[in-house]
This record gives structure tokens, sequence and C-alpha cells, in this order.
């Protein structure tokens, strides 16, 4: 159903699958432990057509997770791109090694980015953001001012011209969203 009603892209099926897979590794009797992929799905069919199906099973994803997982999904979602040291600069995580390290291993929206980190499936980065947009308006100009000023950083500490290169584009980028006027100086 999911396949054919958000026209043949497997993304949000392989969301579920690995969700599932999760619950079905903890042991059994722990509340929420055993979701079903129809548990998932309710609701899904009212919200069609759209983008709103999609953000429905998001939700219900990121219920399944962890808070800690949970935020982290939702922090790196702000960046075009991330890594390590993003995690640790700008968001300040703790153990962001581990974190990262479960979100590259165990989420099918995430792939590697060359030569910077990882990145998010656009469709899967928009929902979130939509999320941050409308739930928490202020942390998200927070958190993009965050990301403009550590890029600024890296253009001041990079040694190559490619390195100049992609923290001015970041910091433009990151730049536009909080504050247009500055962005239009740095341009």
């Amino acid at each position: 159903l999911l396949n054919v009603t958000r026209g043949g892209h497997p993304l949000l099926v392989g969301l579920a699958a690995t969700m599932l897979k999760e619950a079905a590794d903890k042991p059994r009797g722990e509340p929420g432990t055993e979701p079903r992929l129809e548990e998932l799905l309710p609701g899904i069919e009212d919200a069609l057509p759209g983008a709103a199906a999609d953000a429905v099973l998001m939700q219900r994803i990121l219920k399944w997770v962890s808070p800690e997982i949970a935020e982290t999904i939702r922090l790196c979602a702000i960046p075009r791109w991330f890594d390590a040291s993003i995690l640790r600069s700008v968001f300040s995580l703790d153990e962001e090694q581990a974190k990262l390290e479960y979100l590259i291993g165990c989420r099918s929206f995430v792939r590697s980015r060359t030569p910077n980190g990882y990145e998010y499936h656009d469709m899967v980065r928009g929902l979130l953001l939509a999320k941050w947009k409308t739930d928490d308006y202020d942390r998200y100009l927070e958190l993009n001012g965050a990301m403009a000023a550590y890029h600024e950083k890296r253009f001041e500490t990079a040694e190559s011209q490619d390195a100049k290169e992609s923290a001015a584009v970041e910091e433009l980028y990151h730049s536009a969203i909080v504050d247009p006027n500055r962005a239009m100086r740095l341009f």
C-alpha cells in the first residue's frame, strides 16, 4: 500500500521495516516493543494525497526510537550534511560518535556524502524541517545561526580552495534562513 500510494517510493516502506526489525530485537513484554505495521498505517489513507501521509509515518517512526535518538535524528536535519564534528561542536551532543554510527548503520534515509559526512534523503529532511518550522521555529532559527557560525569558522581555517568554497556555500545557506540581508552581503 505505501509503495503504491507514495508513487513507488520505497523509502517509507524501508523506514517501517527498520522500525519493526528494531522492535522485534527487543525483549518481549516491554511496553511498546511489539509494533505491527498495521499500527503504523491507521490514518495514512485518510492523510493521502501528498506529503501528509509521509509526515504521519515519520512521526510514528520517531515514536519507536529512544528520545535521544529521535532528537539526534531531528537535529541532523538542520544541516544539509552532518558529521561527528557538527554533532559535537554545534549540537553539543554526548556520545556523538555512537549516535552517528547508529544513524548511519540503522537508518535507510541516511546516505554517505563525499567528501563531507552524511546527509538525509531529501524527502525525510524536508519532513523534519517542516516539523521544526511548525513546532519550534525559534529553535530552528537558533540552530541555523549556529550552523552558519560553524561554517564561518570552517571557512576561516580551511586550507584548500575546495574546503573554503564548501564552507562558504554552507554558511550562505544557513545565513539566508536566519538573516537574508546578512546572506546577501556574503553573496
